[in-house]
């Protein structure tokens, strides 16, 4: 599979048409990335912003067509709320879970010891 099978495959097309348009360029212009067996890097980076797909995928074939999302940092507040919950018991974290569960639906809660 060349860097053309994975544009259309990355802009979820079929022809060479339908990947000029998406580009905004000629079908010839396709048809002459795929003789010289190459793609633009513009021309990948527009399809890599515009469909969240890999440059290492689209340009290479190597790894994940989508690349993972990468986790937010945690604020101070987050981080110590986690190092308690994992301190917990299996109980006491259902009791937490539930607690989160009604106050999210707007049910009425209350703080105790």
């Amino acid at each position: 599979m060349n860097s053309i099978d994975r544009a259309k495959i990355a802009v979820n097309v079929k022809s060479h048409a339908d990947l000029a348009r998406f580009l905004a360029v000629t079908p010839s212009a396709i048809f002459g990335y795929e003789k010289r067996d190459t793609l633009p890097l513009e021309q990948c980076i527009k399809i890599a912003e515009k469909t969240g797909v890999s440059l290492d995928w689209l340009i290479l074939g190597k790894g994940e067509m989508q690349p993972e999302k990468a986790t937010p940092e945690l604020n101070p507040e987050q981080k110590m709320l986690l190092t308690g919950f994992d301190s917990l018991t299996s109980e006491q974290q259902d009791c937490i879970f539930n607690f989160i569960r009604r106050f999210v639906r707007g049910e009425e809660v209350a703080c105790s010891k």
